[in-house]
Order: structure tokens, then C-alpha cells, then sequence
């Protein structure tokens, strides 16, 4: 029921309880090395944990089209591997939604599935029967969007089922025929799928199986399911359990060993064939140690012949001494450099990550061959010497101890160390395994990623999350760590996890600016578990204007940008915002860009605000306060006009007032400036030009000008040029962020 978007950067927020870790559970379940921390906690969420991937195939509802071929594999593959009707209908992958072929339809017959638009045929007729004459054209419409650029939920276990967006057009079309026909329905799969569109209240409803997955003596998975596994098979959980990543390690080393060094000679005409390979590991290669060396359950030594269990692969044997083969080593290698450059910074600066061979006596079924070590920068660790006969690296009957200096086992590293060592092992084997151009997408999953870290340490890791989904994968994040929402809006999704009932919610985060952004902004930071500081933590910048009209032209106009940005718009005058921001420290602790945009403030900077001769006025007195305490994080934009009244769209203000003698701001700005250099006056423009356009007394209220004009703006109004420049500079800035 949660649908969590899984393109980028992800951020689910929410109090302890919502759901957050619930649901990178689910997805977790999927992870190797995530099933076998479950089974050792005897967890049953693994084969309990439904998660299904939704994909809009590009087909008409003819079934013709580029995926036309994937989904026709898809739909035909029981009936292809001769599964009869019970077996189709029943067992893993045959729960949610109706089974059209339950009605008559099937696809044994090869005429029947030659092509999608055949199948197509069959699921139509089985779908029509028993419909009245009066629905027949409604049901063919509808019949029509949901096999037009079909969307499929493919689930975790293989099992595909049609279903729509209920929030697109479409959706909403077919949920207009559904309710219109739903009484004409007696019987029949279409019935089924009706009243599961009309009762169903998420976006994606389950409304008939499209087909199963494979049986459980199935040899292999059916062709146009791999792109299934290569996300679900690709999902990654960030962990630091030494046991489990170090065991992982040793079945990724023979992957990376066999893609280093697998390279078969067909120059010499013999067959092209793997067992030929005299490098890789595989049992029936030639490269292969004699397995019957070896013993499987005991290690001793016997006669002139040592004898270790597991894994006889990685040996070699040379009359009285045995050795790890040097191209595991070698491979070994490669993953650590791997390793070492997907480090975060801030554990990098303490140490680097050395993957060491366990003594091979130890390599039994209670620890891995492979072993992750951390060596801190401080020290060196001492010479290891090879005190007996045979190369360096061999495995004698007198094995000395290895010191390893300052080398920390991976299990005895602080807790947050531990974690993000493990994460990088693990993403470089995965990395070697594939080679370096393969762009598999994988899902990686990180539950509190700010546990055991400082909040400079917390801002790294953040920075390191935008890295991977920038290198083709989707990261999802739980996090309470204000970091997170502080990142750039369109470099993450921030969604909001909610518990309604028994029923966790994901839902992207409101835009919380505007008029009401104090009182929104503290209300959704309780809401998210953020506390009282949730404005500070919700703020990515400042924008400093003179009064309340400002800040109403600027959400007006541009409200949507600034939303985006998550920019808080404060007036020097007249508002309470700037006090509650500087109570909770976020100016000087957070470090937030601050751009001022004023029009009657005879300081542009810092030094100009400084040098000022009193008297000063109340949004200078203000604004240099604010300076004072910012410094060069306070950032100036010019507005040169005198007033932000000039603004205001000279169309909307035409229509607000059609009676008025307005000929244009820039007319009316040269004759303010003429007649103050004739006579001397002073009069402030805006109430100066309020008569000067021969409004009735009545009207020349500035408060009643600016909302009469901004009432009658439309769509296509736009701010006077120069506001937009200014405007345009603003977001400009606030798009750089801080310096």
C-alpha cells in the first residue's frame, strides 16, 4: 500500500512509528546479504514482504509497439512451459486481483499467442463474454485504456498484473466507465476488475493477473522477466554486520577473479567453450585444483598431502607447501583500491580499508576466507616476514602469526565507522563483479543513515548519497538528520511518511512557503518528527525584503520557484519570522544563504549600510543589524525603482482601474523625478503617483491599489522588467546556495 518513488535521491521523513523503516525492510528483503541477517534473527519478513515495481509499457491497445514482444513473452510463458489450468491459477504468484483465464482464456494454442495483438484478441473475447449489448461500447473503451501503454505491477515473485494510474487522465476516464457499467455486470472477469477499480483507493489498483511467475521446479526464469531481477535482484541494504559482509566478500571474489582472468584462446580452433578456461574457478574448468585432495569436513595433514575443507578452488599445492592462488590475491587487490575510493571522506581521513586472506586453516563453515580490516593513519603497521621455505603467500605446516600493525578487524570498528567501511566493500565488490560498464540499476537502502555520525560527518554522508544516485541508482533514505532536507529540492524527492490506521502512507513533501510559512513549517515539523526547529530545518534560504507587499509580489509571481527552493521570504517589517529564526540559531549555525531585495534602503552593502549618516530608517537600522551579525553571507540584489508598487502588471493595473489616467510606470517615474528637481518636493512616490492618476480620494489607499491590481492579474501578467531582473538575480543566488 506504500508506493515509494525510486528514481534519484528518495528522502522519507516521519516520527518513529510512521512506517520508514518498515518499508526499507520490504525492499531490503530482497538484498543477499539483507535475507541471510533475517534468517539469522529467524525473521519470517522475507517471504512475507510483497513489493512490486510499476512499468508503463509502450503499446497501443492494438498490442503493437517497441515492448510488445517483452510483454507477449511475459503473458505466455505458463502456457509455454505447459502448466496446466490448476497449477496456473493457483500456488505462488496467483494472489490479488482476478485471473482473466478463469473465464475461458488461455494461450496454449501457439495461433493464439503468435503475437501480442493475437493475445490481446484472447484476453478481449474472454473479457466480453456475458457483457449486455447496451455496455458493449463502453466496455470496449475501457477495455481500450487499459491495454493502451499498459501499466504493470510486477511483484517481487514474478507475478505480473495489469493495472492504471488512477491519477492520469486515462485513469480517470476508465474510472467514469467503471462506475457506469458496474450494474450491468453479473458474472465474468470484467466484473472482477470493475469492482476492483471502483473500491480500490491507491494509485496503482490490482485488476487481473496478467500472468504467473515461474513454478518452483522451474529450471530457470522466463524470458522477459530479467529486468525484474536486475532491480529487485539489485537492491542493496547499507549494513555494517562484519559476519555477513565478509561472507558476501568470498562469493564476490570468484566473481571478480573469473571476470579478471576467464578469458578463453579461441585462436588455436578448439571449441569456444567455458571448461577450456584454464584461469577461472568454475568446478568442470581445467584451472580447478583436484577436489579429492581435499577432505570436506575436517582439515589435518595426511601423508605428504595437505588437506583443508571448502573451497579446494583457491589453492594450489606444490609437493610441501600450499598456497592461496596470487590471481585471487590479485582480485582481492582490486576490490580494495575499489573500496578505498568509495570511502567517505571523513572515514577516509582516518584510515584506509585492507582485505586480507584468513589463515587457511581457519577457512571452515563458522568464518569467511576473506577478511575486512580498517588500518588507521596513526602508526605503521610492522614488516611481515616470511620466516619459511616456499614463495610469499604460501601456507606452511609452521604458519606464523601475521602482524598486522595497526589493522583493525572490521568487527572491532566503532559503530559508525564500521557501517560505511562495510557499505564501501560491499559497493566495490558489486562494482568489479559487473565491470565497470555495466549501468545495472540497483536500489541501495539506508535506514538512519546519520546513526553513531557527528552532524559535519551526517552533511558528508548526505553528500555521498546525492554521489550514488547520481552514478545510475535509486537511494532510498529514512532519516530524522536535518541534512537531508536541507539537500537541493531538485537533487531529491523529500516525501512524508505517514501511519493512518494499520496503513503506512508515502506521499511527497508540500511545498511549506507562503503566507502561513511560520505556523506550516513548525505544525509538518512535529508531523515529521523534526520538532520546534523545523522552520530552520526546512529553510534552504533567506530572502530579506522591506514589507509584507513584497513578499505577496513574490509569491504571487513566483511562488511555485520559490516552493521549490524551499525559500523563506521575511520582511524587515512588520513580521515575527526573522525573530523565530534567529531563536533557533539557523543564520549563523546552519549557514543559510541570506539575499536582501529592497528598493528604498540607500545601502547596497555592507560597507554603504556602515557609512550611512543617521537618521537611519527602520528597515536600514534592520538590515544593518543583520549585516552585522551575517557578514559576507549577506547577499544584496537591486531593485532600482522606488517603489515596489511600479511592479505591479500595467495591464492588470489598467483593468483593476479602467478609469484611471495611467500611462505606464516609466512615464510616470520620469515626471516624479522632473517635479521633484523643479520644485524640491519630497512626497513618496506611491502615494504621489495614486494622484497623479487622478484616482478618487477613495481610492488612493495603497493596501486597496495592490489588491485591487493584483485580484484582476491573469496568467499570462508578468512583474515590470525590472522586477523580473531582480527577481531573476534573486533565485539565481539562491540556486548557488551558500559560499
Amino acid at each position: 500500500m506504500a508506493e515509494v518513488p525510486l528514481g534519484g535521491l528518495t528522502v522519507l521523513l516521519g516520527p518513529n512509528g510512521a512506517g520508514k523503516t518498515n518499508i526499507i525492510e520490504a525492499v531490503g528483503a530482497h538484498d543477499p546479504v539483507a535475507r541471510h541477517l533475517l534468517r539469522r534473527s529467524d525473521s519470517d519478513l522475507a517471504p512475507r514482504a510483497r513489493v512490486g515495481l510499476v512499468v508503463k509499457f509502450d503499446i497501443d491497445s492494438m498490442g503493437h509497439g517497441a515492448d510488445a514482444e517483452l510483454l507477449r513473452q511475459m503473458m505466455i510463458w505458463p502456457w509455454q512451459e505447459g502448466l496446466d489450468a490448476d497449477e496456473i491459477t493457483d500456488g505462488i504468484g496467483a494472489y490479488c486481483g482476478s485471473t482473466w483465464w478463469l473465464y475461458g482464456g488461455d494461450l496454449y494454442d501457439v495461433v493464439d499467442s503468435a503475437t501480442l495483438s493475437d493475445c490481446y484478441d484472447v484476453v478481449r473475447r474472454c473479457l466480453s463474454q456475458g457483457i449486455p449489448k447496451s455496455a458493449a461500447p463502453d466496455v470496449q473503451r475501457l477495455v481500450d485504456l487499459l491495454l493502451m501503454n499498459p501499466v504493470l505491477i510486477v511483484q517481487e515473485d514474478f507475478k505480473v498484473e495489469l493495472a492504471c494510474d488512477r491519477s492520469s487522465a486515462a485513469g480517470q476516464e476508465a474510472m467514469v466507465l467503471a462506475r457506469r457499467i458496474k450494474p450491468l455486470l453479473f458474472e465474468g472477469a470484467l466484473r472482477d476488475i470493475v469492482g476492483v477499480l471502483t473500491a480500490w483507493t491507491g494509485r496503482w489498483p490490482p485488476l487481473t493477473g496478467f500472468t504467473r511467475g515461474p513454478s518452483s521446479g522451474s529450471p530457470a526464469i522466463p524470458a522477459g522477466f530479467e529486468w525484474v531481477t536486475s532491480r529487485l535482484g539489485g537492491v542493496r541494504v547499507v549494513d555494517g554486520d562484519a559476519v555477513a559482509v565478509e561472507r558476501y566478500l568470498d562469493r564476490a571474489l570468484e566473481t571478480v577473479h573469473d571476470r579478471l582472468f576467464h578469458q578463453p584462446d579461441f585462436r588455436d580452433g578448439s571449441p569456444g567453450h567455458d571448461e577450456y578456461c584454464d584461469r577461472c574457478l568454475h568446478s568442470d574448468h581445467a584451472g580447478r585444483v583436484d577436489p579429492s585432495l581435499y577432505a570436506p569436513d575436517e582439515a589435518h595433514v595426511s601423508d605428504d598431502q595437505f588437506v583443508y575443507p571448502g573451497s579446494s578452488d583457491w589453492l594450489e599445492q606444490n609437493n610441501e607447501w600450499l598456497r592461496v592462488r596470487p590471481q585471487l590475491r590479485s582480485a582481492l587487490s582490486v576490490i580494495e583500491h575499489a573500496a578505498n575510493a568509495r570511502l567517505i571522506p571523513f572515514v577516509a581521513a582516518q584510515g584506509k580499508i585492507r582485505l586480507e586472506m584468513r589463515r587457511v586453516p581457519e577457512w571452515d563453515s563458522s568464518a569467511s576466507r576473506c577478511q575486512v580490516t580498517f588500518k588507521h593513519r596513526v602508526g605503521e603497521a610492522r614488516r611481515i616476514e616470511a620466516d619459511w621455505n616456499g614463495p610469499v603467500g604460501v601456507v606452511g605446516a609452521d604458519y606464523p602469526q601475521q602482524h598486522l600493525g595497526e589493522a583493525i578487524p572490521l568487527a572491532h570498528l566503532g559503530a559508525g565507522i564500521q557501517r560505511w567501511v562495510a557499505t564501501a566493500v560491499r559497493l566495490a565488490a558489486d562494482s568489479c563483479a559487473e565491470g565497470d560498464s555495466d549501468l545495472t540499476p540497483r536500489i541501495l537502502l539506508i535506514d538512519e543513515p546519520e546513526q553513531h555520525l557527528h552532524p559535519a560527518a551526517q552533511a558528508e554522508v548526505a553528500v555521498w548519497c546525492l554521489d550514488q544516485a547520481r552514478a545510475h541508482q535509486a537511494v532510498v533514505v529514512a532519516t530524522h538528520s536535518p541534512v537531508f532536507i536541507a539537500l537541493p529540492p531538485h537533487s531529491a524527492t523529500v516525501c512524508q511518511v505517514t501511519r493512518i490506521g494499520a496503513t503506512t502512507q508515502v506521499r511527497a513533501l508540500p511545498p511549506v512557503h507562503g503566507p502561513d510559512v511560520a505556523f506550516r513549517a513548525w505544525e509538518l515539523g512535529f508531523e515529521l518528527g523534526l520538532g520546534r526547529d523545523a522552520l530552520a530545518q526546512l529553510t534552504r534560504a533567506i530572502v530579506v525584503v522591506e514589507g509584507d507587499w513584497d513578499r505577496r509580489l513574490l509569491h504571487h509571481f513566483y511562488g511555485s520557484q520559490l516552493a521549490k527552493q524551499r525559500v523563506l521570504v521575511v520582511p524587515l517589517q512588520g513580521s515575527n519570522e526573522l525573530g523565530g529564526l534567529a531563536d533557533a540559531a539557523v543564520i549563523p549555525a546552519l549557514g543559510l544563504p541570506v539575499v536582501a531585495l529592497l528598493d528604498e534602503v540607500r545601502g547596497r552593502s555592507r560597507e554603504e549600510l556602515e557609512s550611512l549618516t543617521p537618521p537611519l530608517t527602520k528597515a536600514e537600522r534592520a538590515l544593518l543589524d543583520l549585516s552585522t551579525h551575517l557578514g559576507d553571507r549577506l547577499r544584496f540584489v537591486r531593485y532600482d525603482d522606488p517603489d515596489v508598487i511600479c511592479a505591479l502588471p500595467e495591464n492588470a493595473v489598467r483593468r483593476a482601474y479602467p478609469g484611471a489616467t495611467f500611462p505606464g510606470w516609466d512615464t510616470l517615474l520620469q515626471r516624479w523625478k522632473e517635479e521633484r528637481t523643479s520644485t524640491g518636493a519630497s512626497s513618496p512616490f506611491k502615494r504621489w503617483a495614486l494622484k497623479a492618476m487622478a484616482l478618487p480620494k477613495a481610492k488612493r489607499f495603497p493596501t486597496a491599489f495592490f489588491s485591487d491590481v493584483i485580484e484582476h492579474c491573469r496568467p499570462e501578467d508578468v512583474p515590470h522588467a525590472r522586477f523580473q531582473r531582480a527577481a531573476e538575480q534573486l533565485l539565481e543566488l539562491v540556486e548557488q546556495g551558500p559560499d
